[in-house]
């Protein structure tokens, strides 16, 4: 298989975002109209910690549905499809959302 670009990807009509900040989560939606990127945050949710027995702690259960609820609106704005982007070591991956 060959390698993806960047440039591949902004073939698909659109592609999601899913910010994980220590404060907020963000899902937008990038689409492509006439060339250039119209950047649409969808929704927004904030991360508040939770008291363990360990001490203070990300609520993950409560960040994974407000993730899911942000990908349900995308979906809803974009039928068509999207791709997804992943960044590890500040290194961007991309896969078709088909596969």
């Amino acid at each position: 298989m060959r390698s993806k670009t960047l440039t591949d990807a902004i073939k698909k009509p659109a592609i999601v975002a899913v910010d994980l900040g220590a404060e907020s989560c963000r899902v937008s939606l990038l689409r492509w109209a006439g060339g250039a990127p119209r950047l649409k945050l969808v929704h927004r949710s904030l991360n508040s910690p939770v008291q363990t027995a360990q001490g203070l702690r990300w609520d993950f259960e409560q960040m994974f549905a407000e993730v899911c609820a942000g990908l349900a609106r995308c979906a809803v704005l974009a039928p068509e499809g999207s791709t997804m982007f992943r960044v590890l070591d500040q290194r961007c991956h991309w896969r078709p959302a088909d596969r």
